[in-house]
């Protein structure tokens, strides 16, 4: 007689069960549980290429007309207000004016300066920028309006950031005549800050600009006389 095979029943498989069983929002994040990570992934990638045109720009020689390729694409891709390529198309254009003579000069300077006042505007607590349009005006010999607003802004953002000392001595010397009585003194009163090296700076830029004269002439001299002899 025939051996009588029973019919197996059907079970469902535990996996289908469960996706049956689990809730469709939860399926569909299962599914593209990365969608939300592409907006900062497309973001880290922008910045990591306009931050490399920017060094590439950076690395690029200066040359007494033109302008830098690799700034101006990264000038032109940036919409986020990237502080740092301003920053570059200040320096590039102050190297450039520093090349030239004449009206030219003064337009690339004042360029330099525009650009540093743009990366004043997206990083605005950072000295540093306005003292770099500084550098540029005096550079050009800008008028005294020009210095004296730019030292007032100085004064507000960094009253006593002393890492801005040596260089802004310097500017201040260089342009002393333009500056205001009440701006002159204040310069007079951040030479004699007790404390680090602010006074040793001020000397060492008094005598790089050949304006140690004037501290001699308005220092205590028990401060300044062992180096006016």
């Amino acid at each position: 007689m025939p051996t009588v095979i029973p019919p197996t029943t059907n079970s469902p498989d535990s996996r289908a069960v469960t996706v049956l069983n689990t809730p469709v929002w939860l399926v569909v994040f299962g599914r593209f549980f990365w969608l939300p990570a592409v907006p900062v992934i497309a973001m880290c990638v922008y910045l990591s290429f306009v931050h490399s045109l920017v060094l590439m720009g950076e690395r690029t020689n200066v040359f007494p007309s033109g302008n830098n390729a690799w700034l101006d694409v990264a000038e032109n891709l940036d919409v986020l207000g990237i502080p740092d390529i301003y920053e570059a198309q200040g320096l590039y254009f102050h190297q450039q004016g520093m090349l030239l003579e004449g009206a030219v000069r003064t337009e690339v300077l004042e360029r330099s300066a525009a650009y540093w006042d743009s990366a004043a505007r997206l990083r605005p607590d950072w000295p540093y920028y306005p003292l770099s349009a500084l550098a540029a005006e005096v550079a050009y010999n800008a008028p005294a309006k020009r210095i004296q607003d730019r030292l007032d802004q100085l004064m507000q953002i960094a009253p006593n950031e002393r890492g801005l000392y040596l260089n802004l001595f310097q500017y201040a010397f260089l342009a002393w005549d333009k500056l205001r009585i009440d701006q002159q003194g204040w310069i007079l009163q951040q030479v004699q800050l007790p404390g680090g090296n602010t006074f040793s700076r001020a000397v060492q830029a008094a005598k790089h600009t050949d304006k140690l004269y004037l501290l001699c002439a308005k220092l205590p001299w028990n401060k300044i006389g062992k180096f006016c002899r």
